[in-house]
């Protein structure tokens, strides 16, 4: 457990200090606009868990419990099928993709760039899922960490080629994380059975349908920015998301403890999850408020001294940046929902609070242009936020009700 710990956090790390590299830098590099199109291509991106109806969710799923059955005939079948099937569906998915990008800014030449890197990312992520799988942690560690470190070659690339140093920089790094997999790439997985794909085709569509939209609620200030704003706007919130997405990776980061606990203690007893639950909000709390304190009177100070050709308004970093207050309850309360597999209505939550979200940002645009993204994310994770509560009930949360 410690070695495995250990292997994920140096990958976690590489993540965080490359990605923290390229926030400082590449907004620095490209114009506004060039930075613009990095923004929009990293939102069609995030749609990518719909790339193969989310039959590699299901796998993630399903595999670790038949490898600790040995059922490796199984476990045979499944990447067989998730490999094929993806790399199908992930092949329709990118030219789709660059399709979109293509009507959008009418470069030919950076949509050939774009189109082969879903479907590689696709074939990345498969080798990374089954070797975490099957407990092979080192070769997660350096696959992602070598792709970490591929990404920074987004930098010299910039340098010389401008935008279109970005998009091979793109495709360089996760060619060079597989890599790392070696003469796994060419083991042979069996054929598609399309009767897997039938059986596990609701549960992918869930599990995909929840991930893509617990990550857009989250980032809507970029979703929304990406198809209403003008470029200047929308590489300045690109910025702040990033920078945004950096503190709440690490927020993630160190709830997963928490999530595992819950989950674990919920077969036993909800009581004893919902106990668990209200003791690491009531421990967590008190920092994450005092971070995201200091996080908004800091943040104007080091937008103008790392990124003096950008100006950021007061009011939009700060509704960006209180976003953060609500991730230890939302967190938590989302893995009770999980923990209770109501993923129906955690499916419901996630798009009804999204809507809200957009559409409060539309309705906050017409009276203050350009402030909409920011405060309507806002608002759309707070109301996340209290439908949680009052869907798992706010007396179990306190762990006032045992079983």
């Amino acid at each position: 457990m410690i070695a495995t710990s250990r292997q994920t956090l140096i990958a976690n790390v590489a993540q965080q200090i490359c990605a923290a590299i390229l926030i400082l830098c590449l907004p620095n590099l490209l114009s506004k606009a060039d930075y613009a199109q990095v923004v929009y291509v990293s939102v069609l991106l995030s749609f990518a868990a719909f790339a193969d109806l989310g039959i590699s969710l299901a796998y993630g799923r399903m595999v670790p419990a038949l490898l600790a059955q040995e059922n490796h005939d199984d476990v045979h079948l499944w990447n067989g099928t998730t490999l094929k099937f993806g790399l199908m569906a992930s092949a329709i998915y990118s030219v789709i993709l660059a399709g979109i990008y293509y009507y959008r800014y009418e470069n030919i030449v950076r949509a050939l760039l774009f189109m082969p890197v879903p479907v590689i990312v696709f074939w990345f992520s498969f080798h990374v899922g089954r070797v975490s799988s099957s407990g092979d942690f080192s070769a997660y560690r350096r696959a992602v960490t070598w792709r970490s470190l591929g990404s920074l070659t987004a930098l010299p690339l910039v340098i010389f080629s401008g935008l279109n140093g970005w998009f091979v920089a793109q495709l360089f790094a996760v060619l060079l994380a597989l890599l790392q997999f070696g003469k796994r790439l060419l083991r042979s997985f069996g054929a598609l059975h399309w009767t897997l794909i039938r059986a596990h085709l609701k549960e992918g569509l869930l599990l995909s349908s929840i991930n893509v939209l617990w990550f857009q609620l989250l980032y809507s200030a970029r979703l929304y920015a990406s198809f209403r704003y003008n470029q200047e706007t929308l590489a300045l919130y690109g910025l702040i998301s990033s920078a945004y997405q950096s503190l709440s990776a690490l927020v993630v980061s160190a709830f997963l403890p928490v999530s595992v606990g819950i989950l674990s203690r919920y077969g036993k007893s909800s009581g004893l999850a919902f106990e668990f639950a209200a003791a690491a909000l009531a421990k967590s709390f008190p920092w994450i408020m005092a971070g995201t304190i200091a996080s908004i009177i800091a943040a104007p100070f080091a937008v103008r001294l790392c990124f003096p050709g950008y100006h950021v308004e007061t009011g939009i970093l700060t509704a960006m940046l209180l976003c953060i207050m609500f991730y230890p309850f939302f967190l938590t309360w989302g893995s009770c929902m999980v923990a209770g597999k109501r993923f129906v209505t955690y499916l419901l939550l996630l798009l009804c609070n999204l809507a809200i979200g957009l559409g409060c940002a539309w309705g906050i645009d017409q009276r203050y242009p350009g402030h909409g993204a920011a405060w309507g994310q806002l608002i759309g994770i707070m109301s996340y936020t209290f439908c949680l509560f009052f869907a798992i009930s706010g007396k179990q949360l306190t762990g006032r009700v045992h079983e």
